[in-house]
């Protein structure tokens, strides 16, 4: 089995007062339209790891299995590591900011792990989420610590492939006018 691990718990601190995971988004918060999205057709456990009540209910109404962070100020690591305590078997980790990852990208990466033991998305030549790591690696991403996401363990790795992502799957929403940068209906 593999666990897809959606991390919501980032603290939107370029975003304003508000979580921007709870921003509107073609007509739904944010964070259900990349949880939704990222997930259609997934067959394994779905973890998301967040810090919020609110986003917290969402997610569990959607057939997430919820994991409270309750000191994301310690970085990306800390959820990432409270996931991966809550997987079972090989892992594939998608950012709640990212709303353009199609489930097709998802499955291409879930499925390149068969053959690599850890494989991240590569647009251009940028390594970036989501990415996904066989059982394994389960021991070198625990340890993780600050905000050191799990491309530090990924270099290190020797068995490593990347998996394409298109340049209009790659945006992740850091401000309020990234919400409608690209946006077509």
């Amino acid at each position: 089995m593999t666990s897809l691990i959606l991390l919501a718990a980032g603290q939107s601190e370029r975003f304003g007062p508000n979580n921007k995971l709870l921003a509107n988004y073609h007509g739904q918060p944010l964070v259900c339209h990349t949880a939704s999205r990222i997930s259609e057709g997934w067959q394994g456990h779905k973890i998301a790891v967040t810090s919020n009540a609110d986003i917290k209910q969402l997610l569990s109404q959607m057939g997430w299995h919820c994991v409270d962070n309750p000191d994301p100020q310690r970085g990306q690591a800390s959820s990432l590591v409270l996931g991966v305590e809550e997987a079972q078997g090989d892992i594939v980790i998608a950012l709640a900011d990212m709303p353009d990852v199609s489930a097709s990208h998802i499955l291409s990466v879930s499925e390149a792990i068969k053959t690599s033991s850890a494989i991240m998305s590569l647009s251009g030549d940028i390594l970036l989420p989501p990415a996904a790591f066989s059982e394994e690696h389960r021991d070198s991403l625990l340890a993780l610590k600050g905000d050191t996401g799990a491309k530090s363990v990924f270099l290190k790795i020797k068995n490593r492939a990347t998996v394409p992502l298109s340049s209009d799957q790659r945006r992740d929403i850091d401000n309020p006018t990234h919400l409608n940068a690209g946006f077509t209906s």
